[in-house]
């Protein structure tokens, strides 16, 4: 059996890089594959729905209220297969917290509406 090297883009994000992330929020690893980012909030955000990226997200501390499917209300493309509203007409409610892991496929209408447990903290 023939072993494969490493590939290039594998990496170890050490405990001091992702304290400052967790310090600042926003992408630290993107490339034409992916992106991992970190998000900090202390409020509710706007309603979300990309045409080709399915969000899978670990809070690590706080909780929020997540609303799930339903109609973008006066949406906006924001970027390519990115487009935002304000908020969203229907959908299922949620609440997420600490420990939770989140699946959006593609497509499905999204927003943190409120933050019920301050910092808002996910991967």
């Amino acid at each position: 059996m023939t072993l494969a090297p490493p590939d290039p883009s594998s990496r170890i994000i050490p405990a001091a890089e992702m304290a400052a992330a967790f310090a600042k929020g926003g992408s630290f690893i993107e490339n034409s594959e992916y992106r991992v980012g970190l998000a900090r909030r202390e409020g509710g955000g706007d309603a979300e729905v990309h045409d080709k990226d399915t969000d899978i997200f670990y809070v690590f501390e706080g909780a929020a209220t997540l609303i799930l499917g339903g109609e973008m209300v006066e949406p906006k493309s924001v970027g390519p297969n990115e487009t935002r509203a304000a908020s969203t007409r229907g959908g299922d409610t949620k609440t997420v917290a600490k420990g939770d892991v989140i699946v959006i496929p593609r497509g499905v209408p999204h927003w943190f509406s409120a933050v019920a447990e301050a910092p808002f903290v996910y991967l």
